[in-house]
């Protein structure tokens, strides 16, 4: 995370939770008490979130996997060819050759070019040398890769912020975005995760949304809309105190900028395409970074969208087992 949201993370406090209850049109009734562990949570979620958002920009995983175990096929057969004395027969021509470059570099206006000349035997052992360390390199390189994948996908947070000094979980910060595999949830699904659970904590009730599809009044409106062939952008879809309480969290946390920019390409999926064609492979990081605003309206649904379709997730991988 980047100083300026360190600083932020570190603002949230009780006076949040006020804010956020304050949002709210008629709050649950929660216990004072609850207070500093709810705006511990929050500080929590932001972490969380921050930390998925750098980590879902990365996807490196299938590429390393096609990649590292055949250079490290290639770089032991190099190692084993040199080491077993397999080319000290070309060490005639090799001096040769090595002369040649020499005198060539002396003659050339460049001084960029000029050289020493190194014996063919120090090429071969310098070499030897390099293949050694970074097959060294590569082999270990698989060896974290095996114990990450050890650790449950839902526990990354905490495995980086276990480490037992600050050069370890730097170094479990780096890997993990390449480390860790496809497939994972994006930064908006972590948030709406987490701050059902703070929900839970804070109300002793059930996170709920109500969805208002069927509904007399929405059906209503919603005709209205169809009626002059307009998309229904500016009707929320869903309420409750659970829709109330996620919207005056993001908005009091700032995490309004995820809900924009990883709302695109699911509603704009042509124009993504081109984006993703045009623009680097990170433009949602920095658009989600850039504070934009989404319209109330458009949380709701965002939050309620998000919700349902996780629960399904959820249910679906339950199923599974």
């Amino acid at each position: 995370m980047s100083e300026t949201q360190n600083l932020f993370e570190s603002s949230i406090s009780e006076s949040t939770v006020d804010e956020v209850l304050a949002a709210m049109r008629d709050p649950p009734q929660m216990s004072r008490d609850k207070w500093p562990q709810i705006a511990n949570l929050f500080r929590e979620l932001v972490l969380n979130v921050h930390t998925e958002h750098r980590l879902s920009s990365m996807n490196t995983r299938t590429k390393l996997d096609k990649t590292l175990k055949p250079l490290l096929h290639d770089v032991a057969s190099l190692r084993r060819r040199i080491g077993d004395d397999e080319l000290h027969w070309m060490n005639k021509l090799l001096s040769v050759a090595a002369l040649d470059i020499y005198d060539k570099s002396t003659k050339s206006t460049d001084s960029y070019d000029a050289t020493r000349y190194v014996s063919p035997n120090d090429v071969l052992e310098n070499t030897e040398g390099a293949v050694r360390d970074f097959e060294r390199l590569l082999n270990h390189l698989c060896d974290m890769i095996e114990q990450f994948d050890r650790v449950d996908p839902g526990e990354y947070y905490t495995w980086i912020g276990s480490a037992g000094s600050e050069r370890e979980m730097y170094i479990r910060g780096e890997v993990t975005p390449h480390f860790r595999k496809g497939g994972g949830i994006g930064p908006d699904t972590i948030a709406i995760r987490r701050i059902a659970e703070i929900y839970e904590y804070a109300f002793d009730r059930p996170f709920a949304i109500t969805s208002l599809e069927g509904k007399p009044r929405y059906e209503n409106e919603r005709g209205e809309f169809d009626a002059r062939n307009v998309r229904p952008v500016g009707l929320a879809r869903y309420s409750g105190p659970g829709i109330e309480f996620s919207c005056a969290a993001i908005k009091a946390l700032q995490l309004d900028g995820f809900f924009s920019a990883y709302a695109q390409d699911r509603l704009m999926p042509e124009k993504k395409q081109a984006e993703d064609q045009l623009e680097p492979r990170d433009w949602k990081r920095e658009s989600a970074l850039m504070e934009r605003r989404i319209s109330h309206v458009h949380l709701i649904n965002r939050i309620g969208d998000i919700w349902r379709n996780d629960s399904k997730r959820r249910k679906k991988g339950t199923e599974k087992r």
